[in-house]
């Protein structure tokens, strides 16, 4: 009877220690994977604190202006904000970093909250980049179309100035040749200037009687 019991107590120590064995091994698993999600959870509330700060930034910016000052001013604060989206893209890449880990090593358990959550993150920082590139193009575009503006004007302030100048040219010259006109009229004669005043002066003798 000893043999048999001390065979069973053998198995239940080997099963034991195998059991105990796994637990431990899932323990230290289950712990490695609580470190992985707290840093996983911590860089998460960094990324979508700067994406929510990035976002009311972007929501903040004006409409496109219409003079050079407000468009200069504008563009300096999209290289800024397109600057930071670019110095940030590390923390965004480490984080997804982060993500594939918790997919790979721990694959039998469930992670598709944070598949779900690592997307909406992706998607929020591709907006941001999207949106401020394209904001990019149409203030460069405005700027253009204002200097484009500015020259044409340029181009016919010039033209209105020349063509001001021929005007008093034109009128300097017309001033001069009837000037000259003048000058040169023939002067009446003396004799045709008696001859004149004789015939008005005699119908004005021939109306004194009759008063």
């Amino acid at each position: 009877m000893s043999c048999p019991i001390s065979l069973l107590v053998t198995k239940l120590r080997e099963h034991w220690e195998e059991t105990n064995s796994k637990v431990m091994q899932r323990k230290a698993q289950l712990d490695a994977m609580l470190a992985d999600s707290q840093r996983y959870e911590a860089k998460r509330a960094e990324v979508e604190a700067w994406l929510a700060r990035m976002e009311g930034r972007l929501e903040r910016m004006g409409p496109v202006g219409h003079t050079a000052d407000v468009l200069e001013a504008q563009l300096r604060e999209q290289k800024s904000f397109h600057a930071e989206l670019h110095q940030y893209k590390q923390h965004i890449e480490v984080f997804q970093h982060l993500t594939q880990k918790l997919i790979a090593v721990y694959q039998q358990d469930d992670t598709t909250m944070v598949k779900k959550m690592t997307e909406q993150v992706n998607v929020r920082y591709g907006n941001l980049n999207a949106s401020i590139i394209a904001r990019g193009k149409m203030l460069h575009t405005a700027m253009n179309s204002l200097q484009n503006f500015d020259r044409s004007l340029d181009k016919f302030l010039a033209w209105l100035s020349e063509a001001e100048s021929s005007v008093e040219g034109i009128e300097a010259d017309a001033e001069a040749r009837a000037a000259a006109a003048l000058s040169t009229a023939t002067p009446v004669s003396g004799s045709r200037r008696d001859q004149h005043q004789a015939a008005v002066r005699m119908p004005l003798a021939q109306l004194k009687p009759i008063q």
